[in-house]
């Protein structure tokens, strides 16, 4: 396999164009507008009570008061800035949707580049590209849940990992400032999207173990920790005097595990109605009941509860929790066309469905055969992959969960296709990868 480097040349710059349209016309058409003050549940309440009162709060009633709910990162920018443009109005519009916007295409662009230097050709480079860019399966959350969710700083922070992994798989030792980048930003990482953090360390992990000297290795884990620590301590620090508890993560544990692990979820018939009813039974952002609870009790103390009895029930239950887990990994990879009813639009369900599921089986499938073959660079991938479904199989997964997957499974689809095409997906072994300078 030849290796390939971007350069980002007309066709990927038109690809980018063509993009970015389609993303302005679908908030034309379904909102009304290009640029249009939106809402996306939790993580923008919380933003706009960081606008107005300079606190994080608010996550799921009106009046709840400081919160935990949600790592504090992203409201906090998207809060500053409506803090500073207003809340509801054009010019925020337009800078929460350029900077939701720009981090997943700045994420689509180094992980085109880090495939160039796993030495995929540029016909499978410019294929994922543009997989990503015109099927546009996930753009709400693309256009709108990230400009106050996490999920597009978590993608964009793993692909410069997975990039620096592909680099590293070259040999050449890395440069102290690099290593000082890998710290740094794995650290921010755990601290944002702690499972996307996790994964992104098991297949650093992998790349230490084959390709980085003791030295190199030990000085990213010893500042990567330190650094972690202090964000961790820091947040706990912030988490006991605004809400009483000494919390070096988010609150919501126990929401997420009830909301996807209790006896009524192992019927499969009407998923989006059993979901729907399970929300407005336990979740406080819909519940009047849990509302209640946590205005009694607060926010944290409502989430052991939850946890403790989802976990009894899951101990007692093992086969029932087995049944759940493998039902949430096959979401996970092939989200259906029930869980994009939860996604800020409800149109064109199957077709996303379908796309999704399709691209993301030929991810799978193109990883296998390409470690099969000897294409050792995939190994990262295929081991960020496996440990972030791993984790998420856990919970019910939504589409904003398998985006951090999504357009990783994108470029070894567009490899599979490209080999089979060129009729040489038959032969059992690749000569070893190298990679041009």
């Amino acid at each position: 396999m030849r290796a390939a480097h971007p350069h980002f040349d007309r066709a990927i710059l038109a690809l980018i164009a063509c993009g970015l349209l389609l993303r302005l016309l679908w908030l034309t058409i379904v909102h009304g507008a290009p640029f249009v003050a939106l809402s996306a549940a939790e993580a923008c309440d919380v933003a706009i009570a960081f606008a107005q009162t300079g606190t994080l709060a608010d996550a799921y009633f009106p009046g709840q008061g400081p919160t935990a709910h949600l790592m504090p990162l992203n409201p906090a920018i998207a809060g500053w800035v409506m803090g500073w443009l207003g809340t509801a109005t054009l010019a925020s519009a337009t800078v929460l949707t350029l900077w939701s916007v720009g981090q997943v295409f700045l994420a689509y662009l180094v992980l085109l580049s880090a495939f160039a230097h796993a030495g995929l050709e540029r016909i499978a480079l410019r294929g994922g590209a543009a997989i990503l860019l015109l099927l546009p399966v996930f753009v709400p959350q693309e256009v709108i849940d990230f400009r106050y969710w996490e999920g597009g700083t978590a993608l964009l922070l793993a692909a410069c990992h997975l990039r620096w992994m592909m680099i590293a798989q070259r040999g050449a030792p890395p440069a102290m400032v690099r290593l000082l980048a890998v710290a740094f930003t794995g650290a921010l990482l755990t601290f944002v999207a702690p499972p996307v953090g996790i994964a992104v360390a098991v297949a650093w992990g992998w790349t230490a173990w084959r390709h980085l000297a003791i030295r190199s290795t030990m000085i990213v884990l010893a500042i990567g920790l330190a650094a972690f620590s202090a964000m961790s301590l820091a947040w706990a620090v912030r988490n006991e005097a605004a809400i009483g508890v000494p919390l070096p993560s988010r609150s919501n544990l126990g929401v997420e595990l009830a909301m996807a692990n209790y006896p009524q979820a192992l019927d499969a018939t009407a998923p989006e109605d059993r979901f729907n009813a399970r929300l407005f039974a336990v979740h406080p952002a819909a519940s009047r009941r849990a509302q209640a609870a946590v205005r009694s009790y607060g926010e944290r103390a409502y989430a052991l509860a939850l946890q403790r009895v989802t976990l009894t029930w899951m101990v007692r239950h093992p086969w029932a929790m087995t049944r759940l887990y493998v039902r949430h990994l096959v979401e996970f990879f092939a989200p259906q066309p029930w869980q994009f009813y939860f996604t800020g639009w409800q149109g064109m369900r199957a077709a996303r469905s379908l796309i999704a599921c399709t691209v993301s089986m030929l991810g799978l499938a193109g990883l296998i055969v390409g470690l099969w073959r000897g294409q050792r660079t995939f190994a990262p991938v295929a081991l960020y992959v496996a440990a972030l479904a791993l984790q998420f199989a856990m919970f019910q997964p939504m589409p904003r969960y398998s985006f951090l997957i999504y357009p990783v499974l994108a470029w070894p689809a567009a490899w599979l296709v490209a080999q089979w095409r060129a009729g040489t997906i038959r032969h059992p072994r690749l000569p070893r990868t190298t990679v041009r300078p």
